[in-house]
């Protein structure tokens, strides 16, 4: 999977000031799950973070644990999705090159264990839920993302 990591530094910052909604507003979706709420995804966090992301495109089945694995011995814990939500804001169109999972935060939503998703339907963005137990088509990306500093 090192073989096919997105390289560039991607930084962008995380307002914990800010709700749920506002942060999928800024980010500026074609459409939202309405189940993606701050009753199963609250904020976690305060002030302003800066965090570095990577993109891990392993290109090969992989499960949600072996997805969170992969990217914790590189160093990028698995995006929240607070952090994804702010990468999808400052990087709108890595979206639309391949679906991105955010393992880092997940909830028991109507029945299953789901987890946030930056998707995509053509040239439209979506916020998405998905199963924790999917094994992700080799099409999938994970984000990574690493705190930098308080921004």
């Amino acid at each position: 999977w090192r073989n096919h990591m997105k390289s560039s530094t991607m930084i962008a910052t995380v307002d914990y000031g800010l709700a749920l909604p506002q942060m999928i507003a800024e980010a500026a979706f074609n459409w939202a799950n309405p189940d993606i709420t701050s009753e199963w995804f609250p904020v976690v966090g305060i002030g302003k973070k800066k965090y570095r992301f990577k993109l891990y495109e392993p290109k090969q089945y992989i499960s949600s644990e072996d997805a969170v694995v992969m990217m914790a011995k590189d160093g990028f814990p698995a995006a929240r999705h607070e952090a994804g939500l702010a990468f999808a804001k400052a990087f709108p169109g890595e979206q639309l090159k391949r679906p991105i999972a955010l393992l880092g935060s997940s909830a028991e939503v109507r029945g299953s264990r789901d987890v946030v998703c930056l998707s995509r339907d053509g040239a439209k963005r979506f916020l998405s839920l998905s199963h924790w137990t999917s094994v992700w088509h080799d099409a999938w990306g994970f984000l990574g993302a690493q705190e930098v500093s308080g921004a």
